[in-house]
């Protein structure tokens, strides 16, 4: 939707449309602050046993920040993409959003030879994830490699309040966990656990 009142309302159409781009066993997760901003709101409910996040209208953020930039939404494959098919989605995707639109995949894992460590060093901290041919996921920050439970990536659902949509994101203690901002320290994590 081009001209929606708040975040919420201008991603209700991704959904669709990611699906409609991907192979049905790709799966996608909204991240970044449109989720954020759902998961640390203090009148959010959450329904472990449907894995479900339901933010109150409050929770939404407009499209325009303070400083008058547009809000984005970034959107994560997981699955190894290719340039061009994380441009299309881009593309399909921005024809239903006013928000600046970033696709991002998972990079093809490459055991660390001689010549990456030597290019590589303590000040060139790079942060990815990557999978490999056995299906692992990795979160990688030379030089530390973490494979990740399988689990860390089932799909939550974000429903979308006063529309009858939803968008796809990481389980809320995990986004927070890799999204949270110095400025809402371990932000929600107390009302998740209790």
């Amino acid at each position: 939707m081009l001209h929606a009142k708040n975040c919420f309302e201008a991603v209700k159409d991704i959904d669709t449309v990611i699906r409609g781009s991907l192979d049905p066993s790709q799966r996608y997760f909204a991240v970044g602050g449109i989720a954020t901003s759902a998961i640390r709101h203090e009148d959010t409910n959450y329904d472990f046993r449907q894995r479900l996040v339901v933010p109150s209208p409050e929770a939404a953020d407009p499209i325009l920040r303070e400083n008058s930039t547009t809000r984005d939404i970034d959107l994560i494959i997981a699955d190894v993409i290719e340039d061009e098919q994380a441009e299309e989605i881009v593309k399909r995707v921005s024809e239903v959003t006013p928000l600046v639109v970033s696709v991002f995949g998972l990079d093809k894992y490459r055991p660390p030879s001689k010549a990456i460590k030597l290019v590589n060093t303590a000040t060139d901290w790079t942060s990815r994830r990557t999978a490999d041919e056995d299906g692992n996921i990795r979160l990688e920050l030379f030089p530390l490699t973490q494979v990740l439970q399988p689990e860390s990536f089932d799909p939550w659902t974000l429903e979308l309040p006063e529309t009858d949509r939803a968008l796809s994101v990481l389980s809320p203690p995990g986004h927070m966990l890799a999204y949270r901002n110095d400025q809402y320290p371990a932000l929600g994590l107390k009302t998740l656990i209790s």
